[in-house]
């Protein structure tokens, strides 16, 4: 991958749209991001990881939408777009994170189109899809493949094997074997669970026995004993329950006897108790009033079968009164009807006379009508005439105040005039004074460098007196050291054969000569301490090295005196070039204090200068502004000048329309009737005999209707009124018939009209009757059957009986009793035996599995002697590709010193191990922990190894190349030489075709790569561009 073009509109420090373009680089490989702390140099790879990915690359700004600028206007989307090739082919990437815009949410968008293809890509999902196929990198890859993010590629090196599993897991992608490992811990955990909750629940139904103190069954956790026992226990219960089920047996079949003769002898004395009460209630019934009741029932028979034929005769007479009352209303609504049409008839008579006066009214409308038509056009003509008049008018005053706007424009454009020539050519005047300006900064500029250099050249003067007294102080010190040294050894050496005299053994030779007879051994002159050879070899090596030291010192002094030199000839040569007499052309005590004060008489300078061209400005600005308003005049009396030739052009039109106007109207007629003085008039006396016309019409045509209408009504009712009559004859007839009907049907029955008129109401009550008669018959055939069934029986005593019944129930009970007890407690015993085989079965199924997968959870784990979980032995195989190629970097960047190695002691603790490093020193031959490294140290091991990480995560993704890299900070904790070893490593790297970033504060790394993007910042946001050297 290849950019081409980075462009960032309100993102983070950027205002407005920045456009990266990375193809002005050209064949610089290598580029340095510069700029002051907060400018926006890691927003740069952040915006291209949003782009690719949606999230930003650095661990604490992982969210995209929070990079909203604070400098941007509320009217400027914030979007990143990104261009780059890869494998030949462009590809260009939009994206709008998801931002606060005036109050409202705006969602993420994104779109990707990719050369040669004609299909946009516009879903976030589709398009985060695409570019992980596309790169062949997931974003996690991406950040250790390409972006190297400040104060991250280090943690890497110094975490805990904990820490590196979560960051290879996203890497390599071994999620499936940690899954695996948490798989087989819950398996082991629920097996364990089960295990222990087996054990739990069996010990629980031990508990729920609760067998007796005496009962003995081996201990608590032998269940096998326990359930033979319980086996026992339940055997005995049965034989006690089959004992109780025959004594219960025995007593039922006398207790059934015993209730069988109870319930005869209680049969015989209630048959005999219902034979008494009915007989004595068949005498209370034979004595009774209902004795008679077939002759009442047979009385109101009769009269039920006559009902109807009094009912006819009822019927017709009540018809009779209907067909009065009939006759009677119709005669009423005849009467009303004969005294409505003589109205009406009297009325339409009125109406008739005013219709025939109709002729005359209609030839009044004739003549209003046209007198009419030719007062309306004198109207018209007038209000006509009086619009033309005001137009005219309204035109001669629009006229004048036009001549007087275009007097008022010319007056305007002579003073103008007169403004800009007394201004004159300020232009010329402005560019004098910019020149003198720069050239005041210019050289205010150069004096400060030299002051600046003045006060490096103090400090560096007191610093080399300073340096030069303490290397005079540090020189007597090592001259005295390298004195007493010198005694020293002189003693050592003087005294060398007294030393060795003391060793002398009678009869022993000597160490020197052989021989073995000391007649004169030599003895030590020296009264004071005499020195060892060790305390020699001690004195010796400190006076080294303090010789050394004061060499360095000495090194120093001169290299700060010659630098000295140096400075003090660069001020010289430098105010030799600006050759101001003021202050001489050679250094000199006093110039640091006449270049101060030359400084600040030339910022008085350029403050007055700057002050002169404001002003210059405000005259130009003036003069832009005169000539503005000049334009605008001459616009403006071009358009007034129109503006009058058109309104002198419309009141001619307005003169002529009106001398038109006013000759027509003196040629219409002035024939008006007498008393009419407008259209108005005439149209409401014309409305009001075309009213008085349409009036009379309507109503002589409802009138006409409404005669009519009455004597249908009259003729109507009178055909009623002979129809009734007729039909009360009719009836009357009837009423006889019927009458001499019910009459001789009384005679049938032989019953008087007063019994028939009793008998009516009590019609209802036959069936009661017939009821009654029945229960009669009845209790006459129970007296009867009952006499039968108690002839030869006496009533018995049961008392006797029903004691002893009771008597054996209880015995009866209390056997039931106790075998209920005993069932239960059986019952009790083969449900907790039931479940105590089952969770025997269980345990001992669980135990055997948790031996199983127990060891298989420990092992996965990490419960090993090497303490190396499944996904870690797995990963190991990558850490160790990594080290290997991290270690051809480190190797060079270290000049063979130091060496990665995959740290093999798991230490003490429980904590994961396996994917720790420690480092081989070659100086001290022995391995090291990687936390011991010093700064620079650890940053060449860190940069090596993220070099490594990359070359292998491209490897295991199928060989892609992605030739880019960014580096966020780490060089400054370098050396100058280990710097050189980066920049030559880095430099490797590009020379292989990799485009390589680096931010960086280091001067040196500035000054050995060409390219650099130099990132800005102000008060309206950062600024970025690209400057080769």
């Amino acid at each position: 991958m290849k950019p081409l073009k980075l462009m960032m509109s309100a993102f983070g420090p950027y205002a407005n749209v920045e456009v990266i373009d990375f193809t002005q680089l050209k064949n610089n490989n290598i580029f340095i991001i510069s700029g002051p702390t907060g400018a926006g140099k890691t927003t740069i790879f952040d915006a291209i990881s949003v782009a690719l990915y949606g999230k930003a690359n650095g661990e604490l700004r992982d969210n995209a939408e929070n990079f909203r600028s604070d400098f941007a206007d509320d009217s400027i989307d914030t979007f990143v777009s990104f261009e780059f090739l890869l494998a030949g082919k462009k590809y260009k990437i939009t994206r709008y994170p998801q931002q606060l815009r005036a109050g409202k949410l705006v969602k993420t968008k994104c779109v990707l189109t990719i050369e040669g293809e004609n299909k946009i890509y516009n879903g976030v999902k589709e398009i985060n899809q695409k570019i992980e196929d596309v790169l062949g990198v997931t974003q996690e890859q991406f950040k250790q493949i390409v972006m190297l993010p400040q104060g991250e590629f280090k943690k890497l090196l110094m975490s805990a094997t904990k820490d590196k599993t979560e960051i290879f897991r996203k890497i390599f992608g071994t999620h499936i074997f940690n899954d695996i490992q948490i798989r087989f811990k819950n398996q082991a955990k629920t097996i364990s669970d089960n295990y222990k909750n087996a054990q739990n629940h069996m010990n629980y139904l031990v508990g729920q026995l609760d067998l007796d103190q005496s009962t003995t069954f081996g201990t608590s956790s032998d269940y096998k004993a326990l359930i033979e026992h319980v086996n026992g226990l339940i055997v005995d219960y049965n034989a006690k329950i089959k004992q109780l089920d025959g004594d219960i047996s025995n007593t039922t079949i006398k207790i059934n006897k015993l209730l069988e003769d109870k319930g005869v002898m209680h049969t015989n004395n209630n048959l005999l108790n219902d034979y008494e009460k009915s007989k004595a209630e068949y005498k209370a019934y034979c004595e009774s009033e209902d004795a008679n009741l077939e002759d009442q029932l047979i009385m109101l028979s009769n009269v039920k079968e006559i009902k109807p034929y009094f009912a006819n005769v009822k019927a017709f007479v009540q018809e009779e009164s209907i067909i009065a009352a009939n006759l009677l209303a119709n005669d009423c609504e005849q009467k009303d009807i004969k005294e409505q049409l003589v109205k009406a008839t009297e009325i339409f008579a009125l109406t008739q006379d005013r219709v025939a006066r109709h002729d005359t009214l209609k030839q009044t409308l004739s003549n209003l009508e046209n007198t009419r038509t030719n007062l309306a056009q004198k109207e018209k003509l007038t209000n006509t005439l009086r619009l033309i008049t005001s137009n005219k008018q309204n035109c001669e005053f629009l006229l004048n105040k036009i001549i007087a706007k275009i007097d008022t424009n010319i007056a305007l454009r002579k003073e103008i005039d007169i403004t800009l020539e007394s201004l004159g050519d300020i232009d010329k005047l402005k560019a004098n004074k910019e020149n003198e300006l720069a050239k005041q900064k210019e050289l205010r500029k150069s004096l400060l460098d030299i002051y600046i250099t003045c006060e490096k050249y103090e400090a560096d003067t007191a610093k080399h007196d300073i340096d030069s007294s303490n290397y005079q102080k540090e020189n007597l010190k090592y001259e005295k050291l390298k004195h007493e040294y010198e005694h020293l050894d002189t003693i050592y050496k003087e005294e060398q054969a007294g030393i060795l005299a003391k060793t002398l053994v009678k009869g022993q030779p000597c160490l020197v000569c052989g021989s073995t007879s000391h007649p004169a051994p030599a003895t030590i002159s020296f009264a004071g301490h005499i020195p060892t050879k060790e305390d020699l070899e001690n004195y010796k090596t400190n006076v080294a090295l303090n010789q050394t030291r004061i060499e360095n010192m000495h090194r120093e002094l001169v290299a700060l005196h010659e630098t000295n030199n140096a400075t003090r000839n660069s001020i010289s040569e430098k105010l030799n070039q600006l050759s101001i007499s003021v202050l001489g052309t050679q250094f000199y005590v006093d110039i640091k204090e006449k270049i101060k004060q030359h400084g600040k008489n030339l910022k008085d300078n350029i403050a007055c200068i700057d002050s002169e061209i404001n002003q210059v400005n405000s005259q130009i600005e003036h003069r832009n502004q005169l000539n503005a308003n000049k334009l605008s005049c001459e616009k403006e009396f071009d358009q007034l000048s129109n503006e009058k030739e058109k309104m002198q052009q419309n009141l001619t039109n307005y003169i002529e329309e009106e001398a038109k106007v006013s000759t027509h109207l003196s040629l219409i007629s002035k024939d008006t009737i007498e008393g009419v003085v407008s259209v108005i008039d005439i149209d409401h006396e014309i409305n009001h005999i075309k009213n008085q016309l349409q009036n009379d019409k309507v109503l002589f045509e409802q009138q006409d209707r409404e005669c009519r209408k009455l004597k249908e009504n009259l003729g109507a009712k009178q055909g009623i009124n002979e129809q009734l009559i007729k039909q009360q004859n009719e009836n009357k007839i009837k009423i006889n018939q019927a009458q001499q009907l019910f009459e001789a049907k009384l005679g049938g029955k032989d019953l008087s009209r007063e019994k028939f008129n009793q008998a009516i109401p009590h019609i209802d009550k036959i069936e009661d009757i017939k009821l009654r008669l029945d229960i009669f018959k009845n209790k006459t055939a129970r007296q009867h059957e009952l006499e039968k069934q108690v002839k030869g029986l006496s009533y018995q005593n049961i008392d006797k009986v029903e004691q002893e019944i009771t008597s054996l129930s209880m015995d009866n009970q209390f056997a039931q009793q106790s075998k209920e007890g005993v069932s239960g407690k059986k019952q009790h015993l083969i449900r907790i035996l039931n479940q105590l085989q089952k969770s025997l079965t269980e345990y001992t199924k669980a135990q055997s599995e948790y031996e199983i997968i127990g060891d298989i959870d420990r092992v996965a784990n990490g419960g090993n002697k090497y303490r190396i979980s499944y996904e870690n032995f797995v990963l190991g195989s990558y850490f160790e590709d990594i080290i290997i190629a991290s270690n051809k970097r480190l190797f060079k960047m270290t000049f063979g010193r130091f060496e990665l190695r995959r740290k093999a002691d798991v230490g003490k603790g429980n904590s994961q191990k396996g994917l720790d490093f420690e480092v081989f020193d070659q100086f001290t031959n022995k391995t090291r922990d990687a936390k011991t490294l010093s700064g620079g140290e650890s940053f060449k091991a860190s940069l090596a190894l993220a070099l490594g990480l990359s070359d292998i995560i491209q490897e295991s993704a199928g060989g892609i190349r992605l030739d880019t890299m960014f580096i966020d900070e780490g060089f400054g904790t370098l050396d100058p030489e280990s710097l050189d070893s980066a920049i030559d490593t880095l430099i490797e790297l590009q020379i292989g075709g990799r485009l390589i970033g680096v931010i960086s504060h280091v001067e040196e790394l500035k000054s050995r790569v060409e390219a650099r993007l130099e990132v800005s910042t102000s008060a309206q946001g950062s600024r970025a561009r690209f400057v080769i050297a």
